[in-house]
């Protein structure tokens, strides 16, 4: 399992042909945040991070009440996210060392192709590390992860209340389009401009 020492000396990982070097900033209260790409092995780390969300947080990002939800069925589906074909997408991890939990995840992203150049993407962030920057930062992360990839529309659909995300995604400095059905918010944002991905790319690299 890779670790956060590990991750401090930005080592190169390559994983089915794509490179991927870590990618390290600090978090707007000065935590420093280091993203890594999901691998098989973090099934353990989806749970902690699970764990670690409010019911509202993950009623916003689940869409259903998960107040007290089977360990089974929480092992299960981390175990599936964990392990998903790499040719469909792409996850990563946020992680920082907080008081008494050392290389704790703090926040995932993961982008997955619904269509050959369409993704749908979903981001989580811990509900005590929220409203500082991480989320930003793993959404401009996966942008520029997903257009390299070949994508050129990410798609989102979450609850109409979640602000937060909203947020995000008119933060994310490329075309968005948004419209409410039946209290859900569904955002199509356009990654096919080679100019937009490179001021983001520019804004990645300055956060460093």
């Amino acid at each position: 399992m890779i670790c956060c020492q590990m991750m401090t000396r930005r080592v190169i990982l390559t994983m089915n042909q794509f490179h991927f070097s870590v990618h390290e900033f600090f978090a707007a209260d000065g935590t420093r945040v280091w993203v890594r790409p999901l691998t098989s092995e973090d099934a353990p780390h989806l749970i902690d991070l699970f764990e670690h969300l409010s019911p509202q947080s993950r009623y916003q990002r689940f869409h259903e009440p998960l107040n007290d939800p089977d360990p089974v069925r929480v092992q299960s589906t981390a175990r599936e996210i964990a392990t998903e074909a790499p040719m469909k997408g792409r996850g990563w991890l946020a992680f920082a060392n907080l008081p008494g939990q050392p290389c704790a995840p703090v926040g995932g992203v993961r982008w997955a192709r619904v269509e050959a150049d369409v993704a749908e993407v979903g981001i989580t962030v811990r509900d005590d590390m929220q409203n500082i920057g991480i989320g930003r930062e793993l959404l401009r992360l996966t942008v520029i992860d997903a257009h390299r990839s070949g994508v050129k529309k990410l798609i989102a659909v979450t609850l109409a209340s979640n602000r937060a995300v909203a947020a995000l995604a008119r933060d994310s400095h490329v075309p968005l389009t948004r419209s409410i059905h039946a209290g859900e918010l569904y955002l199509e944002a356009d990654i096919s401009d080679e100019a937009s991905i490179a001021r983001l790319a520019s804004e990645q690299a300055r956060s460093r």
